[in-house]
């Protein structure tokens, strides 16, 4: 198919003269050419024609294409991105993304509001203002919020927008029809939470991807503005994640659908949506031509967090316009596989079929089961799009005879190993491994040793302190190894499990000094976990996050867990509130910051040397995280070493992995490939 490109670049407007914010919604030449470049691995024939100047005088002279993919947006009138669609409806060329009518109806704002309200479809109460004396006689309820009219990516959003006088209102309104030339819409503001929701697909077909939500930090801005965009510590103001509670998910996707399909979307865009003082989701508005942006725009963002490629939400949409059209489907490229058999000793392994062996979700706690059906769905669709053959290998048990039959009836090339308990014990983690060595077939992470010795947190600690590395002084019940003078408080831990999931904030056990230590520890009732009791370090907590790339293990990005207006008396702990209670105080109060390069050089320096000597001490392999706390004096002290952490679409790792411009894809392959290169280096050894 010969595909048009239509597209307007912000330098071609600055070169005439507009300033930043009149250029916020347009897009940079690595976008179009990331867009370009993708479009024609699909098989596309593409052609990039540009901004409605130059499609006007292509089209005069005779130009012609079988279909336009268009995210030109314009710069002039109320109406400005409906002006490619509708030009290219009257020569009868099929655009991508929605047509004229959609894209009026939902740049202009209250128009579309209008048309949510008659669908029943909850959004705020408003008024449009087009003269100063119409902000005087607006009759809402304070706190208001006011906006442009006509106008996306948060252009005319300011620190000011968020209004609390009616003076303040007047001075806003002022403002904006000065700068913008056109009516401001002023809507009661909705205190709550902010998401996005992603939609793929027209009409019934119409299908939500993702809802993520937006956090900004409240020191920072009231809102997604402008000045929160653009900011040069963005990623620091700003946080996404994938909405994990199961109703607020539900309800926020039926809104955008009704939404998407009220306005008659198609193909794919963004739906925004923001708590009222009731909890209740509103539509905040709708953009029928999402930002395509690697790395920074919400619709990429949360097709990232949930493992598409970018190659295949482009395919996505693609999809969608030959559906719509009743064209033949897009042919994708093939993936290189090899015939069963055929793969030589010693070869390495490029494409194959990938076994994603992870626990039986039926067996799960709620949260663990949530994540692990996540993670492995994203796996899949991950590695496929990077041309693996997969398949989700879940154990029909605990029992690890049934698991590996089940693993061998896949017949996988590799195996990546998220099978994390055998015969339901958690201290038992290693098995897996262990069989799959015996079977020879390359698995991902760590070795069965690896896993053996960090799952046993006091064994971890006698290697490191053996070995010069600092770690906190320990008891259990039958020794002690305190080196320091200070008798600290002590936290008692479960020796051999996932630490977070068995220590709940409101529940601790945190007692002072050694000898109160031991006596808990005497009264403990018995655990196949067991327990020991750690020297507390009440200060700060990094997760660092290690990924094997060409066979070296590499640092990914500095990642602090801060604990915001925690009280002074309150432990600086990750546990289980924070990890799976949205409605907790631990939950809405910690945050991940990659600061530190920046704070304190030399700290993140030694943080690195640390985590590199955990990676060599352990030979640990793939991908693992080394998790410290940091005392008042910038001294390290190794918590935990974890093989092969949670790569769940919104943890840590993951998050930091994006922090250093890598996709979910990204992460997914070059663990496999780690994998797949040590399989090698065996059979040739």
């Amino acid at each position: 198919m010969r595909l048009g490109f239509t597209y307007d670049l912000k330098d071609d407007y600055r070169r005439r003269g507009f300033d930043e914010e009149s250029v916020a919604e347009f897009d940079s030449a690595l976008t179009v050419d990331a867009i370009a470049s993708t479009l024609t691995r699909l098989g596309y024939e593409v052609d990039r024609i540009g901004g409605l100047e130059a499609l006007v005088r292509r089209l005069a002279r005779g130009e012609r294409w079988e279909a336009v993919f268009n995210i030109a947006e314009c710069m002039l009138g109320r109406i400005r991105e409906a002006a490619v669609p509708a030009l290219l409806e009257e020569y009868g060329i099929p655009v991508v993304f929605s047509d004229a009518l959609t894209l009026a109806l939902a740049h202009h704002k209250p128009t579309g509001k209008r048309l949510l309200h008659e669908r029943g479809i909850r959004t705020a109460a408003f008024r449009v203002v087009r003269c100063i004396e119409d902000a005087a006689a607006v009759d809402l309820p304070l706190p208001l919020f006011a906006k442009p009219v006509s106008e996306g990516s948060s252009k005319g959003i300011h620190l000011d927008s968020l209004v609390t006088s009616p003076e303040q209102l007047v001075a806003v309104c002022e403002r904006l029809l000065t700068t913008h030339q056109q009516s401001v819409l002023v809507e009661q503001f909705l205190p709550g939470r902010e998401f996005t929701v992603c939609v793929i697909g027209s009409a019934a077909a119409a299908e939500v991807l993702g809802v993520t939500e937006i956090v900004v930090d409240p020191e920072a801005s009231h809102s997604y503005s402008l000045e929160v965009k653009s900011a040069d510590d963005y990623h620091s103001i700003v946080q996404y994640r994938l909405c994990r509670e199961p109703e607020l998910a539900a309800e926020c996707r039926k809104l955008a659908l009704d939404a998407w399909r009220a306005l008659r979307g198609r193909d794919a865009g963004r739906v925004d949506i923001r708590l009222d003082a009731e909890e209740r989701p509103n539509v905040l508005e709708i953009n029928p031509i999402p930002g395509l942006r690697r790395t920074d725009s919400d619709f990429t963002i949360t097709t990232s967090l949930l493992g598409i490629s970018y190659e295949e939400l482009l395919a996505r949409i693609m999809a969608s316009l030959h559906t719509r059209l009743d064209l033949p489907a897009p042919r994708r490229p093939r993936p290189r596989t090899r015939a069963r058999g055929r793969r030589l000793a010693g070869e390495p392994v490029t494409q194959g079929r990938c076994a994603v062996w992870f626990a039986d979700p039926a067996k799960m706690t709620e949260n663990d089961e949530l994540e692990a059906l996540v993670q492995s769905e994203t796996l899949m669709t991950s590695l496929q799009a990077l041309g693996w053959e997969v398949v989700l290998a879940s154990a029909p048990s605990r029992s690890l005879d049934e698991s590996v039959r089940r693993l061998l009836d896949s017949r996988p090339d590799v195996v990546f190993n998220m099978l994390e308990e055998t015969d339901g014990v958690f201290a038992l983690n290693n098995l897996p491994a262990y069989a799959l060595e015996t079977l020879g077939l390359p698995y991902t992470g760590c070795s069965g040793d690896a896993i053996a010795l960090t799952t046993d947190k006091t064994a971890t600690k006698a290697v490191l302190r053996a070995a010069g590395l600092p770690t906190p002084d320990w008891i259990t019940t039958a020794y002690s190894a305190i080196e320091s003078d200070h008798d600290a408080g002590f936290l008692i831990k479960p020796a051999r499990a996932d630490a977070s999931t068995e220590i709940d904030e409101n529940r601790l056990r945190l007692v002072d000094g050694s000898d109160r230590a031991r006596e808990m520890l005497s009264t403990l009732p018995p655990a196949a976990h067991g327990w020991f009791a750690e020297a507390y370090v009440h200060a700060r907590e990094f997760n660092i996050s290690v990924l094997e790339i060409d066979g070296r293990p590499q640092v990914l990005p500095l990642a602090e867990m801060l604990f915001l207006d925690y009280p002074p008396e309150k432990p600086r702990i990750v546990g289980r509130q924070a990890k799976w209670n949205p409605s907790s105080f631990e939950y809405g109060h910690m945050e991940r910051a990659f600061s530190v390069d920046d704070e304190d050089p030399a700290l993140a320096a030694r943080l690195r040397q640390l985590t590199l000597g955990c990676w060599q001490l352990f030979e640990l392999a793939g991908y693992a995280r080394v998790d410290f706390r940091v005392d008042a004096d910038a001294h390290p002290w190794i918590l935990e070493v974890n093989c092969n952490p949670s790569i769940a679409p919104d943890a840590g790792f993951v998050a930091a992995a994006a922090r250093a411009g890598m996709s979910y894809a990204d992460v997914a392959g070059a663990i496999v490939e780690a994998a797949c290169r040590r399989r090698t280096h065996a059979v040739r050894r």
